[in-house]
Order: C-alpha cells, then structure tokens, then sequence
C-alpha cells in the first residue's frame, strides 16, 4: 500500500475536478458537433480553461522540488554561503535593536552571521564534504514537516540595509529555496552599520510578547528587567513601599 504523500488531499481534488470539467467537456463538444460553432467554441474555450486549472493543479504540491530550481540550487552549495562577518567586520561593534518576529521574504536572505571557516553552500546547505548521515536524517525530517505544512519555529536573522543575515535556521531556509516558498517567519536583530543609508526598521508583530518573555524569565532568576515590577500579594508590602491600599 502506497503512502499518502501529506498535503494532496486538497490537490487531489482539485485534480479530479479539473480533469472531470475536461472529460465533460470534451463529451459535449462530441454530442452537439453538428450544431451552431459559436456553442462548440464556448464548449472548447471551457475545456482550454479546465485544461489549466488541471495543469495548475498538479503543480501545486507543497514543498515540491522542482527538477530546474533544485539543479540550479545544487550548482549554487559549490561556493561557500556569504558571511556578513567577511563583508562587514565592524558589525561585531554595531549597534544593535531587537525588532521582534516578522515575516520576512526568502529572497532578501543574503547569507550567514555565524563566524568562522566556511561551513555551507550558497544553497544555505552543509558544504558537500560536511553532508554527514546525521545531517541527511535530519534534512529529510525537515522536508517531510515542510510538506505537512508543519508551522516551524522562526529561524534568527541579523538585519542590515543590504538584507537578512542567519544566525540559526540555515537548513529552514534551505528548505525554503527548494520547496520554492517566497517568505518565511524570523526574530529579527537589526544591526546599523555606520555609513550606510537606510529607512527606519518596521517592527514585529511579536514584540510585545518577546518583552513579556524576557522579563518572565528575568523574574526568575530574581531580578527584573528594565520597565518591569513585582506586585505583593494581598495583605503583604514590598520593602520600601507603604503598605495597604
């Protein structure tokens, strides 16, 4: 028994629609041949209609490889990934702003933030010499949630004005650019480099809960964050407050 390849219910469908418009339509065409042209070309302009939306239909696999991208994408893992550390030193001194999660697109990603010797391909993948068994076995993993259509957590980015810099997740990227998904959700560090020109950073949707989180955590290790507070519990004072309301 064949496995359900995840994610085809919906595709399925419309496949088995599509081609059922095309197969009527073609039925019909058949039965009133003899009739006026103008019906048997509204008939033939439908089954052309029903013929792309199959087409279309059958395309739209999600986290499908396409044969040219992934050629293209392959040729790409020969030449090591760009290092914003390479590129830009002073970035280790820059002034940085947390922005939060945002959605960010897949192509404005530029290359990697992780120093030191070349590790991945322009593909974001491990250099071929560091594709270990380990890292198959986990990439397929990741294939397989991909077309599940699993929500992934963000992967980290530092932002520059020249575009997205990873410092965790370049194997989610990577399954990004061969699945052929456009944007991807990211915690995004903004860095300033000095010198360059750039418009004001938007800010995540999540930053809020981000702040919340660090100064949750804060809390626990006994100490309170910048903008934080500790409430009594009813009938108690904190030292140094008066008492009651």
């Amino acid at each position: 028994m064949t496995e359900e390849q995840p994610g085809k219910g919906i595709v399925d469908r419309a496949t088995e629609a599509a081609a059922g418009i095309v197969d009527h339509a073609a039925d019909v065409g058949e039965r009133i041949g003899d009739l006026r042209r103008p019906i048997v070309d509204k008939v033939a302009s439908a089954s052309a209609v029903a013929g792309r939306l199959l087409e279309a239909s059958r395309r739209f696999v999600p986290g499908e490889v396409d044969a040219a991208r992934a050629r293209r994408l392959r040729r790409l893992n020969r030449a090591p990934l760009a290092n914003l550390y390479d590129i830009h030193p002073e970035v280790r001194t820059a002034p940085r702003r947390e922005l939060g999660v945002m959605t960010i697109p897949v192509s404005a990603v530029r290359g990697t933030a992780v120093e030191g010797p070349p590790q991945r391909g322009g593909d974001f993948l491990p250099l071929p010499v560091l594709k270990s068994a380990n890292w198959e076995s986990r990439w397929q993993r990741l294939r397989n949630a991909q077309r599940r259509l699993a929500v992934l957590p963000p992967i980290d980015v530092l932002q520059t004005s020249e575009g997205y810099w990873i410092t965790d997740g370049h194997n989610r990227v990577a399954a990004a650019l061969y699945g052929g998904q456009d944007d991807i959700d990211a915690s995004v560090i903004h860095v300033h480099i000095a010198g360059t020109e750039e418009h004001e950073p938007a800010t995540g949707t999540l930053q809020g809960v981000l702040e919340d989180s660090r100064q949750v955590r804060a809390a626990g290790r006994g100490r309170l964050s910048r903008g934080s507070s500790i409430e009594p519990p009813p009938g108690r004072q904190v030292k140094g407050k008066p008492g009651g309301r």
